[in-house]
């Protein structure tokens, strides 16, 4: 499954992809698309989203480093 780990974090803090969307600074419907493969998880958007939640990048994409779907 690809961003399962961002998946899992956000289901750990019970938080909706709208609300990382807003914390991030990313619209979100761009975050949506992105999640469900229909547009391009920019490296700015990674960013943002890691830096909302306090993450590390690289922990929170590990599956897209790995090449793990």
């Amino acid at each position: 499954m690809k961003f399962k780990r961002l998946k899992e974090e956000l289901q750990n803090r019970n938080m909706s992809v709208r609300q990382l969307a807003i914390a991030a600074g990313i619209i979100p419907q761009a975050l949506y698309a992105a999640l469900n493969g229909n547009a391009k998880f920019w490296p700015g958007y990674k960013r943002k989203v890691a830096d909302a939640l306090g993450v590390p990048e690289a922990d929170l994409f590990e599956d897209e480093v790995h090449g793990n779907d």
